[in-house]
Parts: C-alpha cells; structure tokens; sequence
C-alpha cells in the first residue's frame, strides 16, 4: 500500500517541541492510557485482529494527526484572539483608576469583556467609532456592572 503523510509545519514543529520540552508530560499520558484500558486491550488481540487493524494502519495514523492539527489550530487562534482582545482592552486598563476597583471586579470584567469581543459583540457607538472605542465601551459596562460600591469608599 503506497501512502503518502503530510504534516504542516506548525504540527511537525509542535512534535518536535513536545520531544524537546514535554516529554514527562507525553510518558505520563502514556502511563495513563496503559492504566485505564490500553493493556488489557493490546493482550485480548488476536492475530486475525491485528490483520484487520494492519489494514487501518494509514486510516488510524491519519486520523490521529488530523485531531492533532485541527486541536492545534483551534488552540493558536485562541491565543491570537487573546492578543487581540488585550491589544483593544489595555489601552483603556490605563485610562481607569484602578484604586477604586477590586481585583476579583477587574478579572471578572476582562473576561467577559474578552470574551463578548470573540463572539463579535461589540455595539456601534455611532458610525464613525472604531473597534477600539467599541472595546473600551464594552469594558467599561462591564466594570459597571460588576462594581458593588461599599459604604467605607468617599463616592458611591
């Protein structure tokens, strides 16, 4: 049977990576699928069922890489939208005293700041407003909504 693999870039340089910097993490992952199941699985095969499997060989393999590559994608555009989203959310960070607020109403706010902006749902102030002033809109409702003022702060 004549196969031919493919490997992006990106999947091959995330293998090598795991090798040079993971692979405690990927011997441990090994350990885990030998201890819920792996073991008692390779012992029941038979020769026939490894005859079979050996014909599923390319299937197996390619299926695996697909997973591993669109998990990688998936994963990388998530970092990216992260940077993006801190690129439009920072600027206005330093524009707030944040004395007045509480850690817990900061996290709380960027988060669901950052994560109303990877659903799209930024509101248009007006027609000329850009994608930033949008972002710091939307991060400021949000610290609105989640600052519970208490008695001991001068301004209520």
């Amino acid at each position: 049977m004549e196969t031919n693999v493919s490997l992006t870039f990106e999947l091959f340089f995330l293998m090598n990576w795991l090798l040079k910097h993971e692979k405690a993490l990927l011997n441990s992952l090994i350990k885990h699928a030998i201890d819920h199941g792996f073991a008692q699985d390779l012992e029941k095969m038979d020769m026939n069922q490894y005859l079979q499997s050996a014909d599923q060989f390319y299937a197996v393999i390619l299926e695996f890489l697909l997973f591993l590559e669109k998990s990688l994608i998936q994963n990388l555009e998530s970092v990216q939208l992260d940077q993006a989203a801190k690129d439009e959310i920072f600027p206005a960070l330093k524009k707030i005293d944040l004395e007045a607020l509480d850690l817990k109403t900061i996290s709380r706010s960027l988060q669901q700041t950052k994560t109303k902006l990877s659903q799209g749902q930024l509101k248009k102030i007006n027609e000329a407003s850009t994608t930033q002033e949008q972002a710091n809109t939307l991060l400021f409702e949000q610290l609105l909504k989640n600052w519970k003022p208490t008695k001991k702060e001068p301004l209520n």
